[in-house]
């Protein structure tokens, strides 16, 4: 006999396990560590009423205080026919309390305790009986098969949700860094009027000496950097005359800047061992990131009415370094949150194919892979880039699917088959939120597409599929082909190169399948043989 389903008010999308088991015909109670019921079965009329009697409740009190001195709860009988299948709670890895779902065997309604509990819940005990058949189709080893099963349904959610929450986490941190990264782009791009940050120091040397009337103005940097000359002398920039030429005044420029303190301004003379060309007084001061000079700005041969430098200039000189350190500390900032970014990118693309020891290196393999094919492809310097980072994220999504499923050695199930499908779905989600990704989110959404139709998630065909997903779907199968699997070994090189010619139009775009092949590998064995020897040596890859 098949139970037919309680009908209950909707659960929501956080008690799957409840609905569940409400749509097999289990009623269902979750209650706390104390068996106070915070969720009671919802079945209509009569037998609604019943299962919420005051003794059952009480009777399910007690069990939960058993169940409260075992590491695993044990089913439960609580009348002849009628068994309780504790499933436990936790919240931060404590206990809290159990969903408990109860079956029955037809023999219930013939048990003396049947009569009694209708009668003390005042339901006609006919009435009773006609509902409880419909829903009590189980023997006692149905109901310990269905307890176990519960038990690893809720432990596989469990593990799922501390899976979404890492991905929410990671999400969060990542959508955090790029944040922060274009909050310094766009103060950066508010302090810089000009083009490029030469122009942006010229701009401020010039305004300076206009304003302060200096006949001359510099900025030296202590080290060369992208600023620096071709010579890779220490970057110098000058407005007006200084009467000397520029190594004198790197000179002149090393000579102040040991007279200064991180945050002095200092006045020298020529009796200070200054060339008398810089003038009679030069001011000069610091330029410091985190407390530490990064070079200084310096002004001489003052005119006007007054000669002799004052606090105005003094404090507008200071203001001006300030300006600029923060300017050059925001370009450095913006730079570190680049790296800091990508970087992030990296080792979470580095932590998924470390989920399975069979696909390390796959992503940085992928992404390689893909971009040499867009590069043969005919697209520029640019797209070739955001195909090749699009490449490297083309898996995040499979930090949603659970590690079990991934690294499987046999055969998957249908349903471990429909959680990996999901993983184009996840990634796009997770990257979604990172506004300056959007452009490669096609090539994650759909990079398991088929050229003839009849992928996934979509189904999409032909010119339909984004060229970037068209791209790394053979870049990818050529490395999963290439590559040692839990389930099977790698193939030979051939013999892969034959399945993407002979699957050119029906899995692959026949041009990009052409592309592919005229490909020099080299640098794709070269990558092998590096991640085989970060890896111990244990990569197997087909030659």
């Amino acid at each position: 006999m098949i139970p037919r389903a309680i009908t209950a008010t909707p659960v929501s999308a956080a008690d799957p396990l409840i609905e569940r088991c409400r749509a097999m015909g289990v009623p269902v109670w979750r209650v706390d560590s104390a068996g106070v019921p915070s969720i009671e079965p919802e079945a209509p009329g009569v037998l609604g009423i019943w299962l919420r009697s005051a003794e059952i409740i009480s009777k399910i009190r007690e069990h939960v205080a058993e169940w409260g001195e075992q590491d695993e709860p044990q089913i439960a009988e609580l009348y002849a026919g009628c068994w309780l299948l504790p499933v436990p709670e936790y919240r931060r890895r404590r206990r809290s309390g159990y969903m408990i779902g109860m079956v029955f065997a037809p023999e219930i309604v013939e048990h003396a305790d049947f009569k009694r509990l209708c009668q003390a819940a005042a339901v006609d005990p006919a009435v009773t009986r006609r509902a409880l058949l419909g829903i009590a189709g189980f023997s006692r080893d149905e109901a310990e098969r269905i307890h176990a099963l519960l038990v690893w349904a809720s432990q596989d959610l469990r593990e799922f949700a501390r899976g979404q929450t890492a991905v929410e986490s990671l999400a969060a941190q990542l959508s955090d860094a790029y944040e922060t990264m274009m909050t310094v782009y766009s103060i950066g791009q508010r302090m810089n009027t000009l083009s490029d940050p030469a122009g942006f120091i010229d701009h401020v040397l010039h305004r300076t000496r206009e304003t302060l009337v200096f006949g001359w103005a510099c900025v030296v940097l202590s080290a060369p950097g992208e600023l620096g000359d071709e010579h890779g002398e220490q970057p110098l920039f000058i407005s007006g005359d200084p009467g000397c030429d520029a190594q004198e005044l790197r000179e002149a420029a090393a000579a102040l800047a040991r007279r200064l303190g991180p945050s002095e301004t200092d006045i020298a003379t020529p009796d200070d061992g200054l060339p008398e060309a810089l003038g009679a007084q030069v001011i000069s001061h610091a330029l410091v990131r985190d407390n530490t000079p990064i070079g200084l700005i310096a002004a001489g041969s003052k005119g006007g009415l007054d000669p002799q430098i004052s606090s105005y200039e003094t404090l507008l000189l200071e203001a001006g370094a300030g300006f600029l350190s923060s300017f050059l500390d925001n370009v450095e900032l913006y730079a570190a949150q680049k790296r800091t970014f990508l970087g992030t990118i990296r080792a979470m693309t580095a932590a998924i194919d470390a989920k399975d020891r069979y696909t390390r290196g796959h992503s940085d393999r992928v992404a390689r892979l893909s971009a040499e094919l867009a590069r043969e492809a005919g697209l520029d310097a640019a797209q070739v880039e955001r195909v090749y980072l699009s490449g490297l994220v083309h898996d995040v999504g499979k930090i949603g699917v659970p590690e079990h499923v991934l690294c499987k050695s046999g055969r998957l199930t249908d349903e471990e088959f429909d959680l990996i499908k999901l993983h184009p779905e996840i990634g796009h989600r997770i990257l979604s939120q990172i506004p300056a990704l959007e452009d490669l989110l096609p090539g994650v959404m759909h990079h398991h597409e088929r050229y003839e139709g009849g992928g996934y998630p979509h189904a999409i065909a032909g010119e339909d599929i984004p060229l970037m997903a068209r791209i790394i779907c053979v870049a990818d199968t050529f490395d999963a082909m290439s590559s040692t699997r839990s389930y099977r070994p790698a193939m030979p090189r051939q013999r892969v190169l034959q399945e993407i010619r002979d699957c050119a139009g029906t899995q692959f775009d026949p041009e990009l399948a052409g592309c592919f092949l005229r490909l020099d590998l080299a640098f794709y064995d070269e990558m092998v043989a590096r991640h085989a020897e970060d890896d111990g040596g244990s990569l197997a890859i087909a030659a």
